[in-house]
């Protein structure tokens, strides 16, 4: 309920919600604030609004935080409120004598949902009580949800023109590595894997074409070979290494340009005796 109002003397005073920001699955912590402008108000109440969705727990152990948790308030409370309200955080004081001084009220730590949305989530102050019903000037945070941390595609060669090389018709076939590495951001995971999408001369094959890379690890290595018994010319083929790289890396797919070149083997030498 309600606490109870006391008459005192009216000053413009301000209370702020502060903003923070952090990643899915990150606990945020979020300053209450009050300067009372050198007044003397003995009572305090006000709730701050969050989604439940994007934040589904919040930790009110550090609010009220000293001197408000002391003897010398009647009423310290600072709680979630219960269901259907409980996407609200009551802040109450009551101070036996004296004024409410100016300072940090207390810290709010909310987890972020490990599937929020990207983007600000607002912490509004609703239901202010001050003694004297007095209009103050109220600052509302928010807390700002980053993307969570991406992998990014990275290779060498890049991508472009991958040229297997020249060989000989029916000699020993040749390939070439393609190293997959992640550039991304620690703790991340690079995927995918490269596939033919244009083989005309059905001279190429590519080994271990699926990859895992995570941030820091070697790069893994896909196999792209020739086969010498082509028809000899210079043989071009398409190969897409699809991924989950975020923006940061090469685009998925990454397009390399196949290219391989069957020569003729040396006219044997002509004898007679």
């Amino acid at each position: 309920g309600l606490l109870l109002l006391l008459s005192g003397s009216v000053f413009a005073q301000t209370i702020t919600v502060g903003s923070a920001s952090g990643a899915p699955g990150e606990v945020v912590t979020i300053p209450l604030n009050w300067d009372n402008n050198g007044a003397d108000y003995r009572t305090l109440q006000f709730d701050v609004n969050f989604s439940l969705t994007q934040l589904p727990t919040v930790d009110t152990t550090d609010c009220p935080l000293p001197p408000y948790d002391s003897a010398d308030y009647i009423q310290k409370s600072c709680e979630q409120r219960p269901a259907p309200d409980d996407n609200q955080v009551r802040l109450g004081l009551l101070r036996l004598a004296g004024g409410i001084p100016a300072g940090k009220l207390g810290d709010l730590k909310f987890t972020i949902a490990g599937d929020a949305t990207p983007g600000n989530v607002p912490l509004t102050l609703t239901g202010v009580v001050i003694e004297g019903d007095p209009t103050p000037i109220i600052v509302n945070g928010n807390i700002t949800v980053l993307p969570p941390p991406a992998p990014a595609y990275a290779s060498n060669p890049a991508p472009g023109l991958l040229d297997v090389g020249s060989v000989i018709q029916n000699a020993p076939d040749i390939s070439t590595d393609l190293s997959i590495s992640n550039s991304g951001e620690d703790g991340t995971t690079l995927t995918g894997s490269c596939s033919e999408t244009g083989d005309p001369g059905n001279v190429f094959s590519i080994s271990n074409p699926a990859f895992s890379v995570l941030k820091g690890d070697p790069a893994d290595v896909v196999t792209v070979t020739c086969d010498s018994a082509g028809a000899i010319t210079t043989h071009s083929g398409t190969m897409e290494c699809t991924h989950d790289g975020g923006d940061a890396g090469e685009a998925s797919p990454a397009v390399y340009n196949l290219s391989c070149t069957i020569t003729a083997g040396p006219l044997p030498a002509y004898g007679s005796t």
